[in-house]
């Protein structure tokens, strides 16, 4: 008796030597951890956008300020000129604020048309008017106080 190796199922008894079907695996807690820090990523972001908007808006209302004090001041626009740029500067600030212990004061960096210099503006607390006073000391070493 001769056995044809071509027919169907020839040499296999059912099952054996066939992997029984995996079941399919849910992505269901992958999806969930996904959409969790998916959102904290997106709720981190929103926030520290929203925190720099502020602190961009604040920074140019001051800045604006120090710009109209000093250009009402005949003392400091004679001194600087025509004043081309006004702006903070956070490391002058923060040296400042620890060789004086003062941590009310602003340190802004003033370019005029006839000279440069760097304002101290004291903020006042619970005032409509943000600063209370400042003063200019010019790369000259001259120092102007203003209102």
């Amino acid at each position: 008796m001769s056995f044809d190796q071509q027919q169907p199922g020839f040499g296999q008894q059912p099952g054996f030597g066939q992997q029984p079907a995996q079941p399919r695996k849910s992505n269901t807690v992958l999806y969930i951890v996904l959409g969790i820090v998916g959102a904290l990523v997106l709720s981190c972001g929103c926030c520290a956008g929203i925190s720099f908007w502020g602190y961009n808006q604040a920074m140019s209302i001051l800045t604006t300020q120090v710009e109209e004090k000093l250009a009402a001041n005949e003392q400091a626009t004679e001194a600087l000129g025509d004043i081309s740029s006004v702006s903070v500067n956070l490391m002058k600030t923060g040296e400042h604020q620890q060789d004086t212990g003062e941590e009310d004061v602003l340190v802004f960096d003033v370019v005029g048309t006839k000279a440069s210099g760097v304002v101290y503006a004291e903020s006042a607390k619970n005032s409509p008017d943000p600063i209370r006073s400042m003063t200019l000391r010019l790369s000259t070493g001259e120092e102007i106080e203003i209102e």
